[in-house]
């Protein structure tokens, strides 16, 4: 799916009146790289300034971040990132940890990606070469997450250790993404004047005047690399985007789960009942199927001329 930030759209003097929309498509492999090429081809638009917001369209989804269908213990890892259609960097950032000049300076933290959403509390201290990797990253909590997130950095890293990452989630992934996505357009000398706020764009989306698009990879390259890397965020993402598909709009976890098992009822001869199926990414111990259950989903795709060569290279 493609996340948009609008073509043939007459800019007078380098001004957009604005608002200028963020929609999500619920692309799980939306990064700072894809940010970093929407915002190059929205520089061929000649905008110099945004009189109006930035509005951050996640309607795709539903705005629940976190499903029933998880483990009930939160925690700031970044396997458990919120979920939704306008996401980036699987909603986390990243920590990196360097030893300072000497003994007794704090230690380098950089997050990425650098943006105001994300800021960092540094009570790190550098120790005697040798010493080890003792630093720990933790999310502070805030009654508005929506507003930004701080992280606090604390603990020991020996004089000689080589940089190491910590990685963590956040919580709002819209307002995340949108923020990061100003650094961007800032970067390239375009200056927001309004501010940044979650909304709806006009309907129907293809009367807006779109600036520019970023495609997602190809679904059998996410699926590979959520396989590959065993990525939960990139497994509940594609959950939601079988409901959106499906449904439009308001994509929402249930239905995807309903999508699921509706193919393994259709495909791999399941009968209603005998298998419990409620989490796409495998992230809960109440999954249930039979080795023989197992059996059947595999000789399914095997048969399934149309996913098995994707399927087979995923693994």
């Amino acid at each position: 799916e493609n996340s948009s930030v609008g073509r043939n759209l007459r800019v007078a003097n380098g001004t957009l009146k604005g608002p200028l929309f963020l929609i999500g498509g619920g692309d799980p492999g939306f990064v700072s790289e894809t940010a970093w090429f929407l915002v190059n081809e929205f520089t061929r638009t000649g905008v110099k300034t945004i009189e109006g917001d930035l509005v951050v369209d996640d309607s795709r989804f539903d705005s629940i971040r976190f499903g029933e269908d998880r483990q009930s213990q939160r925690v700031d890892r970044a396997y458990d990132a919120p979920l939704g259609a306008m996401s980036m960097n699987w909603n986390a950032i990243t920590a990196f940890v360097r030893p300072g000049d000497e003994v007794g300076a704090s230690a380098q933290v950089v997050l990425d990606v650098q943006s105001p959403f994300v800021r960092l509390q540094n009570k790190t201290k550098t120790v005697q070469a040798g010493k080890g990797f003792n630093v720990s990253v933790e999310r502070l909590k805030s009654d508005k997450p929506e507003e930004g997130e701080v992280f606090l950095a604390t603990g020991t890293i020996g004089l000689d250790h080589p940089e190491k990452a910590i990685y963590k989630s956040i919580r709002e992934p819209a307002m995340f993404s949108a923020q990061s996505l100003r650094v961007f357009l800032e970067s390239r000398g375009i200056t927001l004047k309004g501010t940044i706020r979650q909304g709806r764009a006009p309907k129907p989306v293809a009367e807006l005047a779109i600036l520019a698009t970023a495609e997602s990879k190809p679904l059998p390259l996410i699926v590979a690399d959520m396989m590959k890397w065993s990525n939960n965020y990139v497994a509940d993402m594609l959950v939601k985007n079988l409901s959106a598909e499906a449904g439009g709009s308001g994509g929402n976890t249930p239905h995807g789960i309903k999508r699921g098992g509706d193919y393994l009822e259709r495909s791999a001869g399941f009968k209603p009942g005998s298998y419990e199926f409620i989490n796409g990414a495998g992230f809960t111990r109440d999954n249930s199927l039979s080795p023989a259950q197992i059996g059947a989903i595999l000789t399914a795709v095997r048969n399934d001329f149309r996913i098995f060569p994707e399927f087979l290279a995923s693994l």
